[in-house]
C-alpha cells in the first residue's frame, strides 16, 4: 500500500516569524497538534503540540524560531507504508510530511495507519499464522 492512500491531504503550515499563542489557536480550531514551518514560502521544519509545551512554554519562550523541530522528516508520497512505519520507528515520530515533487503534498500519521484496512490485513495474517488449528 502507498503512502499516498493513506495520508492526509493538504499540511497546515505557519511562517516562522508567527508566535506560539497563534499557532496553538491554529492547532485548536483545526483540531491537529502538528503543522509545518514556513520561511520564505519554503519548508524549514515543523511544530508540535508537544514542541508547544516542552519548548515555548517551559522556556517561557513564544517564538516559533525557537520552538521548531528543524530535522524535517519527509517520505515521498508513492513510498510503500512500510516504508513509512520503518521511517516513524527509526527516527522516533508519530506524524512524516508527505511530499510530491519536492512540495508538501499532506501528512503522514502512525494512527492513520493504525486506523486503515492495512492494518487490519496484517491483523489477519498475524492470527492466522498464530492460529490453532
Amino acid at each position: 500500500m502507498l503512502v499516498e492512500e493513506l495520508m492526509t491531504k493538504g499540511l497546515i503550515s505557519v511562517d516562522i516569524n508567527e508566535n506560539c499563542s497563534e499557532v496553538a489557536k491554529i492547532m485548536e480550531s483545526e483540531n491537529i497538534g502538528f503543522v509545518g514551518v514556513l520561511e520564505n514560502n519554503e519548508l524549514v521544519g515543523v511544530l508540535t503540540d508537544r514542541d508547544l509545551v516542552i519548548k515555548a512554554l517551559v522556556n517561557n519562550d513564544n517564538t516559533v524560531t525557537n520552538s521548531t523541530t528543524k530535522n524535517v522528516i519527509t517520505i515521498d508520497k508513492n513510498d510503500t507504508v512500510d516504508n513509512a512505519l520503518q521511517l516513524m520507528g527509526s527516527s522516533r515520530v508519530k506524524r512524516i510530511i508527505v511530499m510530491d515533487n519536492n512540495n508538501p503534498a499532506g501528512v503522514v500519521s502512525l494512527s492513520d495507519i493504525l486506523n486503515s484496512d492495512y492494518t487490519s490485513t496484517i491483523s489477519r495474517a498475524v492470527s492466522q499464522i498464530y492460529s490453532i488449528d
